[in-house]
């Protein structure tokens, strides 16, 4: 009689927690690639609001004040309010003495306000103030490579662990 009470005390309670527990409802904010458009999709499913957007978006974030981060090309973070106009920019250039092609493709607001930003091709990951300036611009890798048949080979290892790292 005991072990049939308790288990049905269990098995009550169990179901109660269940059944009022409040349903899980979330926006989601999304990239379609295929369209060219960032989107916020409300809880119904339904797009709340939308915005053209041709380049590939590697990394989007929604961030406290209702604004949206991501980039526009290869070079550009951005911040657009809901009003799709762009509050803050950076825009990744070469650092010196580097002359090849530059990619960011992760970049991250952090808790003071600045905006750190992986950058392939100047492999360096950077912190960005609100002006758009630079701040800190430090990247130190070290490793033991081994014998190296091809430099090239090296330095693009070095680059892809640095915009990963990230």
């Amino acid at each position: 009689m005991f072990r049939f009470s308790l288990s049905c005390v269990v098995t009550m309670t169990f179901v109660t927690l269940c059944t009022a527990a409040e349903p899980v409802v979330h926006r989601v904010l999304a990239a379609d690639r295929g369209k060219g458009h960032i989107a916020i999709l409300g809880v119904d499913g339904k797009v709340e609001w939308e915005m053209e957007n041709k380049h590939d978006v590697h990394d989007l974030h929604l961030l406290p004040n209702g604004n949206i981060l991501t980039h526009t090309s290869p070079t550009n973070v951005v911040e657009i309010n809901p009003k799709k106009e762009i509050v803050w920019k950076y825009e990744a250039k070469p650092k010196e003495g580097y002359k090849g092609r530059i990619e960011i493709h992760a970049f991250q607001r952090l808790d003071d306000g600045n905006t750190m930003v992986a950058e392939s091709g100047n492999t360096r990951i950077v912190e960005v103030d609100k002006a758009g300036k630079i701040r800190i611009p430090r990247s130190w890798q070290v490793a033991d490579v081994g014998q190296v048949i091809n430099p090239e080979r090296v330095q693009s290892q070095f680059e892809g662990a640095a915009v990963m790292g990230a």
